[in-house]
């Protein structure tokens, strides 16, 4: 960053570097545009690059009207195609590109981040409210600790990452799945009907639903569960009960049925029923 090159490219005004957004770029003229434009050498580097976000987003005619600059491009031009939906990508496109897959950030990875921006600012924290929010991408955690440090006051808790989630209560879902394993459909129809009276959507409950299900599985099977769950002791202990008092088959067959449930919610007009 402290080379002419770089200072030049980190110039606002600077157009060796181009970014084009394709959700809403993504029609024949556009690329018809960068076609002409790509002709242009570099002023500043050795190269010019164009980053076409969400490239998956282009029309046929718009991958089309690309196709011929990616064929034969000038040497002095870069293009990165940026996407997260690959398979979209027509054949031809992906047949003259390297590609490069970019995958999910370790869990222990996000966690140490996210710890170190809590001490930075100053925020006590409890270890498993910081695993809670520690799942996902980077975005996703720091937006969601930068709610979780506004809502809570004092110490963040994991009830308070819980409460920013929207998720259900980790005891009623608890009560609501061992219900089920159980087979006691009546007492699993009131925890259903509790937890939605309390605001919970049906998309929360059944997501809430299916990550239950697959900690008893990890419970059940696993001999470092506690350790690759990362919650709370008392957590914990309510998980690996339900888990040990479930029928592995039936767990399973639980499984299946709320997978399938997830699908069907999709296309439904009434996601309650």
């Amino acid at each position: 960053g402290k080379c002419a090159a770089c200072r030049a490219l980190a110039d606002p005004s600077n157009l060796d570097i181009s970014e084009i957004d394709a959700a809403s770029n993504n029609g024949v003229d556009e690329m018809r545009d960068l076609r002409e434009k790509v002709q242009y050498p570099p002023v500043a580097g050795k190269y010019k690059v164009y980053i076409v976000d969400e490239v998956h987003m282009l029309s046929t005619g718009a991958f089309n009207a690309l196709l011929k600059t990616l064929e034969e491009p000038p040497a002095h031009a870069v293009f990165i195609l940026a996407t997260t939906e690959a398979q979209k990508i027509p054949a031809t496109i992906l047949s003259r590109c390297m590609r490069f897959d970019f995958k999910l950030i370790p869990q222990a990875d996000l966690e140490r981040r996210l710890k170190a921006v809590l001490n930075e600012i100053g925020k006590p924290y409890e270890e498993a409210a910081v695993a809670r929010a520690g799942a996902g991408s980077v975005r996703d955690m720091l937006s969601l600790a930068d709610t979780c440090v506004s809502y809570s006051a004092g110490k963040l808790t994991y009830d308070d990452v819980t409460a920013v989630l929207g998720s259900a209560d980790f005891a009623a879902m608890g009560a609501l799945c061992a219900a089920i394993l159980s087979g006691k459909g009546g007492e699993a129809f009131e925890k259903t009907e509790e937890i939605l009276a309390e605001g919970k959507s049906v998309w929360m409950l059944l997501k809430d639903v299916m990550n239950f299900l697959n900690a008893c599985a990890v419970a059940k099977t696993c001999r470092d569960a506690e350790k690759i769950l990362a919650l709370p002791a008392d957590t914990f202990s309510q998980l690996a009960e339900t888990a040990k008092a479930a029928d592995g088959h039936r767990l399973l067959r639980v499984t299946e049925i709320f997978a399938d449930t997830e699908n069907a919610l999709r296309y439904s007009v009434s996601p309650r029923i």
